[in-house]
Parts: C-alpha cells; structure tokens; sequence
C-alpha cells in the first residue's frame, strides 16, 4: 500500500519539477541573449559616435579695431607706390632727353645753356649753364652750373657749383671753388670745397685749400693743406 503511495507521488510531482527546471533553463538563457544584445548595441552606439566628426571651435572673429590699422597700411601703401612711379617716371623723362656732345675737336668761345645733358670732349672758352648732368673730359676756362658733374680727366679754370653730386676723377686739375651736396675727390683741387652733406677724399686726392661739409671721409695717401670745417647738414 505504501509503495502504490509513492509511486503515484512520483508519477504527479517529479514531471512538474522537471517542467519547472526546464523553464528556469530557459529564462536563464533568454536573459544572457538579452544582455548580449543590448551589450552589442552599445558597442555599435559608441563606435559611430567616435567616428561622427567633431564640431570645430568656431574662429574669434577679428577685433573691429584692425580695420583702421588695414586701412592706414594701403594708404601707406599706396603713396610709397605714388611716390616710386613718379621716381621712374622723372628717370625715363630725362633718359629720353636730348644728350649735345662737344666733340674733341671742336672749340667753343662763349656761354653753353642747355636743358639737356652735357658732354664735353672739346674745348670750351666761357661758361656752362646746365639743368642737367654735365660730364667733362675736355678743358674749360669758365665757371660750371648743373645739377650734377662728372669731371674725368680735364682741365677747369673755373668754379663748379652742382644741385646734387660732384665727381672729380682721376688726372682731373681743378683750379677754382666747388661746391655741391656730396663731393668726392680723386684729382688735384686748387681752391676750397663746401658740401651740403659730405666730402670724401680718395687715396689719390690732393686738395688745396678749406673744406666745409656736414662729414668728411679721407683715405690714406690723400693730400690736404687747409682747414677742415663741420657744420650741420644742409647747413
């Protein structure tokens, strides 16, 4: 009797144990399919974050005030341009003048005046009255006006006054005054020299006579006998 008991216990309650167990089982593994999925969709959320481009700093707008400064520079700009176009084109203007040549064997006896440049080769009795560059190889008897000379192996009996430089080059006799803005030196001067800016003397310079300038420069080997002078430039 008691056998047939058990037996009809076992045969009710172990099939719903083994039913219930089975069913734990299966919570168990729909629950790991759950996590691994919401695991893989995190995983897949920060991977296209990471690879979304980041927003750029937006750039500080420039400070208003550099707007004067811009402009203050193309002006500077645009007069240093001004200024450098009329440079060239005074330059080509004088380019394009007409040069006079006094041949070697040509004498002239009176006064040259000419707006244009000067070469003088020959033989000149009187005085020359230029408004441009004058280069002298001959021999003058005469004072010489011009804007600037340059003095190359002649003989002056005169004074040279020049606007701007005075060249005097080698196996060049100067007897008379000169003066100019810049001078410089490398023949024989018998007379005194006044410079509005400055005066140099090269090795082979001999000058007779004072010498008044803003700034003198003498090498060694040049002669001098007179006194020196510094005054304020453009004195």
């Amino acid at each position: 009797m008691v056998e047939n008991f058990k037996q009809a216990l076992k045969e009710v309650f172990l099939p719903n144990k083994e039913e219930n167990e089975e069913k734990q089982k299966v919570t168990v593994e729909e629950k790991v399919k759950v996590k691994a999925a919401e695991e893989k969709q995190e995983a897949a959320a920060v991977k296209k974050e990471s690879k979304e481009p980041k927003e750029s700093t937006p750039k500080t707008a420039a400070p208003q005030t550099a707007a004067p400064q811009e402009a203050g520079k193309k002006r500077q700009e645009s007069k240093e341009s001004k200024e450098t176009i009329n440079m060239i084109a005074k330059n080509i203007a004088k380019s394009e003048q007409t040069t006079n040549i006094i041949t070697k064997d040509t004498k002239i006896v009176g006064t040259i005046t000419t707006d244009s440049k000067l070469i003088i080769e020959g033989e000149i009795e009187g005085g020359i009255d230029s408004k441009n560059i004058a280069i002298v190889s001959g021999n003058v008897r005469g004072d010489i006006s011009c804007e600037s000379a340059e003095i190359d192996s002649a003989q002056i009996e005169g004074n040279i006054n020049v606007s701007d430089k005075l060249q005097i080059k080698s196996d060049s006799n100067i007897k008379g005054d000169l003066a100019g803005g810049d001078i410089e030196v490398s023949g024989c001067i018998n007379g005194n020299i006044d410079a509005a800016k400055s005066v140099k003397l090269f090795s082979n310079a001999v000058v007779i006579g004072n010498i008044t300038s803003a700034s003198i420069s003498i090498e060694t080997g040049a002669v001098l006998q007179g006194n020196v002078s510094i005054k304020k430039e453009g004195a």
